[in-house]
């Protein structure tokens, strides 16, 4: 008896040492230190004018080396004195983000600068997969060494099997077009502009492409930044300027269009 109670007083006095030290040691009470989180960085873009900016559009790529619609053509009508030019084109695939990001050395090249973007991805094997459910996001150009800095825009795809009611992300163009409801569309904001207009601009530009062979008519809604009676729709088909009719009501502009091209509004 006599034994077992020094027992029990020993085993009382060891666990009663072993927390005293623990106190001590601060493992009862662990401080646990956040870590900071680093502030992001917020990238000033947009800073030049638009008609001082490069005109630069994404279109679809016609290089034949993947299926119609699952690479991009990026195309800068001039690098303003940059050593170089970084593009970092990302989107939305499903629930995944993707991006597309490389660089040029304007040096050497021929104007206009072009870049193929693939969306997805090649093997080291030769073998491709491509992203599907593809909804648009943003690009970003940065002139390094240039006056230029940094552009940034949107851009909208739609794949195959889609109602024909179309838009920009801004939603400021909008299109109703039936004929291309099984083609692959893109509709993006554009750097800069394809040829000097008279005036001021008041909406976009935007550039409008797809894989349809044929559009049809398509009926076209702009948003513009002011009313304006005398607003003016042009359209960019590559060539030339063509002055579209249109149909204003207060900041609203309407218009039936029948071609792929970069489209703005100037007053």
């Amino acid at each position: 008896m006599l034994k077992s109670s020094a027992m029990k007083r020993s085993l009382l006095l060891t666990l009663y040492f072993l927390l005293f030290s623990f106190f001590l040691s601060g493992c009862l009470v662990k401080k646990v230190e956040k870590t900071a989180e680093r502030p992001k960085i917020q990238e000033t873009v947009n800073t030049v004018p638009v008609d001082k900016r490069p005109y630069s559009v994404l279109s679809f790529s016609d290089s034949g080396r993947f299926p119609v619609g699952r690479e991009l053509k990026l195309e800068i009508s001039d690098s303003k004195n940059a050593t170089s030019i970084e593009y970092e084109l990302e989107y939305q695939a499903g629930t995944l983000v993707q991006a597309g990001i490389g660089s040029i050395n304007p040096k050497g090249e021929k104007l206009p600068l072009t870049r193929n973007i693939l969306l997805g991805s090649c093997s080291a094997g030769g073998a491709c997969s491509y992203n599907e459910d593809v909804k648009g996001g943003t690009l970003v150009l940065r002139f390094k060494g240039s006056d230029i800095g940094s552009l940034k825009g949107e851009w909208n795809f739609y794949e195959p099997k889609n109602d024909g009611k179309l838009a920009s992300r801004d939603a400021k163009f909008q299109i109703e077009a039936p004929k291309l409801k099984n083609s692959y569309v893109l509709i993006s904001q554009t750097f800069g502009l394809p040829k000097q207009v008279g005036g001021e601009v008041i909406s976009g530009p935007y550039h409008l492409e797809t894989t349809a062979d044929k559009t049809g008519d398509m009926q076209l809604m702009m948003r513009l930044n002011e009313e304006s009676a005398s607003a003016v729709l042009w359209m960019w088909d590559g060539k030339e300027l063509q002055k579209i009719p249109v149909e204003i009501s207060g900041r609203n502009l309407t218009a039936t269009i029948s071609a792929s091209g970069t489209y703005l509004v100037t007053k």
